[in-house]
């Protein structure tokens, strides 16, 4: 209940009562929105209806409400539940004249778009209603937003990243207001059903944006939690609040994947409408969730619950032969695209590859019209299993993603381009799974591999800075074991990065600097076992070596390669590197063991140290 003062503005809109409550005088945008009153209508509707075919919901109820609340209300995030004061049923409270909000200041939306650019915004063919209408789209967009703006900061030169929800998002008004599934045993049941749906309402965009920025995801943090904390135990633990919103996700979309994945996608999504239409301002209990799928699909859920929810164990995902051709099915041109992928460790697990398409489409479940842009595929993969997988798609991917939710893989999302994708008219097109005897292999019985993640590799510890940089920087240090990958500020010392272009086993890392004189190494130890001829090779990726802002270059690597009988040098121009490995040239070694260096002398910007692989001859 509000209590105040307050001027009601309403409107029946599609048979919604939409409310607007604010304070005597408080009236700043009336004036501002006045040339496209008449559109302001048809506006809500379509946005309540794009997010509506969104998630897949309806708006459960028969008003919506704005309310203006003081300027220091606050709330805090709670763990066991997934709204914020914010949210009540039928009623956003918002902040008074929309202080704080950069959507509600219409006019200054309308100068940022002229002064920034940004769509239509600063052409000059743009009418200034259609400015307003831009700027009012904006406003409504705030409240269907997951995350808020992220927190931006500098440690040391080092981008520093936190996630932030947004208080006025409205999906708890769709399900947590309307709907709750209970359970004695596991606590968090509810939200885990809240994750999963609000999911569908979220993008993996600012996902990709901000881990680029600090080396890892919250949701890869999650994952590196669960590799040592089982689920319960990181919901006893306070020191972990900051992540349990991200285990909470990473853990409830894994299980209602593998649930998809064995009913059928439309057949799970079907079953979950009805199944929600039925408990609407009721709720249920877990067991009677489980009754029911049970009941149609023959699934039991309840003995899984116990080692899903106690379980310290995730799955690794190793993937391999990626491959995209165009096909002609029947008389259409589609893209076939394969690869193989291994589930190396004992646990089940299951996977999304995400294809990017060009165009819209047709929306999911009962919402016809939405953006079918991106297209999900679940693979489900036992303990120690490996398929590989064929998808056909009816238009041309930019790249794929492989989203391997709650695993020891990092990042979580691994993201890779499908470039110059051309028709083989020997392809016969197929779309479909099957289970393989041979794994995805990093390495072949000739090969040794020493990766950064891998105890061989060393790099100073960092002690090495000046009383001078030591008094200007301060003492402080980061903690984060990843940082991001940052070419115009890259740190002075080695630090720590990932990227899906990076070689590893589950974690695809490297470690860069700041180029200089050549002062600041990385090695790597490698053992041999037999004297002969070995061909180095080093692991570069060349999407890290983009010209700069002074069109520098990309500059050169310089190695060393050490071994029992002496050292040789070797300078690698990165004008002539490929994605991948590269060869630093074929050498006679007679120990038990070899050294490569890489110091930070270079004339590019930084300098990447990621794996060392040796090839016997």
């Amino acid at each position: 209940m509000v209590i105040g003062d307050y001027v009601q503005k309403t409107d029946t809109i599609d048979g919604l009562s939409f409310n607007l409550f604010i304070h005597p005088g408080h009236d700043y945008f009336s004036k501002f929105l006045e040339p496209i009153k008449d559109t302001i209508p048809d506006l809500i509707k379509e946005t309540l209806k794009d997010y509506e075919r969104k998630i897949d919901m309806y708006y459960p109820f028969q008003r919506f409400n704005l309310v203006e609340v003081p300027a220091q209300f606050y709330s805090y995030q709670r763990i066991l539940i997934g709204d914020r004061e914010q949210i009540q049923p039928e009623t956003v409270l918002f902040p008074e004249k929309g202080l704080m909000i950069n959507e509600a200041d219409f006019e200054g939306s309308v100068q940022r778009m002229e002064r920034w650019g940004g769509g239509r915004g600063n052409d000059a063919t743009t009418t200034p209603e259609e400015k307003k209408i831009m700027a009012f789209k904006n406003f409504l967009s705030l409240f269907l937003q997951a995350a808020a703006r992220p927190d931006i900061s500098q440690n040391r030169g080092e981008i520093q990243v936190e996630e932030k929800e947004n208080p006025l998002y409205i999906f708890p008004m769709f399900y947590n207001e309307a709907y709750y599934v209970e359970s004695e045993k596991w606590p968090v049941t509810d939200r885990i059903f809240e994750s999963y749906l609000k999911q569908a309402g979220s993008s993996g965009d600012q996902m990709g944006f901000m881990r680029n920025m600090q080396g890892m995801s919250e949701n890869e943090e999650a994952n590196l939690a669960l590799q040592d904390f089982s689920f319960a135990e990181l919901l006893n633990d306070p020191k972990k609040t900051k992540i349990i919103d991200n285990v909470i996700q990473q853990k409830g979309q894994s299980l209602f994947s593998i649930i998809k994945r064995k009913t059928g996608d439309d057949a799970f999504d079907d079953f979950m409408y009805n199944f929600l239409k039925s408990i609407k301002f009721k709720g249920t209990t877990i067991e009677d969730f489980n009754a029911r799928i049970k009941a149609q699909f023959n699934i039991d859920l309840l003995p899984f619950m116990g080692s899903w929810f106690n379980s310290k164990s995730l799955p690794g995902y190793l993937i391999g032969g990626i491959r995209a051709v165009n096909v002609l099915d029947k008389d259409q041109l589609k893209t076939m695209v394969k690869f193989k992928i291994t589930n190396a460790e004992p646990t089940e697990g299951i996977v999304i590859a995400q294809f990017r398409l060009g165009g819209g489409g047709p929306g999911r479940g009962r919402f016809m019209g939405a953006d079918a842009e991106t297209i999900n595929k679940l693979v489900s993969l036992e303990g120690n299993q490996t398929k590989e997988v064929s998808f056909l798609l009816d238009g041309t991917p930019r790249g794929i993603t492989i989203n391997t939710l709650a695993s020891r893989n990092i990042p979580s999302e691994i993201r890779l381009q499908l470039d110059n994708i051309e028709e083989d008219t020997k392809a016969t097109p197929y779309e479909g799974e099957k289970i393989v005897d041979t794994p995805v292999k990093l390495t072949e019985p000739n090969e040794i591999i020493c990766d950064d993640e891998d105890p061989g590799f060393k790099i100073p510890l960092g002690d090495d800075e000046s009383m001078l940089q030591k008094l200007i920087l301060g003492n402080e240090q980061t903690t984060e074991k990843y940082v991001g990958f940052n070419t115009w500020r890259a740190p002075r010392i080695w630090k720590a990065t990932t990227n899906s272009n990076f070689f590893g086993k589950y974690i695809r890392s490297a470690h860069y600097i700041k180029s200089g004189d050549g002062n600041k190494k990385a090695s790597w130890t490698i053992p041999i076992a037999k004297a002969g001829f070995y061909q180095v090779y080093s692991y570069i990726t060349k999407n890290n070596m983009r010209r700069g802002r002074d069109n520098k270059p990309p500059g050169e690597y310089n190695y060393t390669i050490k071994q029992s009988e002496g050292s040789e040098n070797v300078t690698f121009d990165l004008k002539d590197a490929e994605d991948g490995w590269n060869s630093l040239g074929t050498f006679n070694f007679s120990g038990d063991s070899v050294k490569v260096v890489l110091s930070n002398k270079s004339s590019g910007d930084v300098v990447v140290a990621d794996a060392i692989k040796l090839v016997k001859q």
